[in-house]
């Protein structure tokens, strides 16, 4: 089954370049992030283990959703466990 491209909506399209920054860095703590927008905001979501890798990827598409004019929102949940 082909896949055909100009089906690919521009909304899709930003989500897939977003989560191709993420997922192609040196930081594999943010590669599997979900990523996508509603128009107007770069929605974050997933799972690390800090607050320093939450703001990375925020840090990480900064000017990408600049140029795109899209806010970021990071919903990102930060599993840290606190020091004992």
């Amino acid at each position: 089954m082909s896949v055909n491209i100009a089906s690919t909506t521009p909304s899709e399209m930003v989500c897939e370049e977003a989560r191709s920054l993420l997922s192609n860095g040196m930081y594999c703590e943010v590669r599997d992030m979900d990523v996508c927008t509603d128009g107007r905001r770069l929605i974050l979501r997933g799972c690390v283990r800090t607050f320093y890798f939450k703001q990375l990827a925020q840090e990480l598409l900064r000017n990408f959703a600049r140029a795109n004019r899209l806010r970021i929102e990071n919903m990102m949940t930060v599993l840290e466990q606190p020091s004992a």
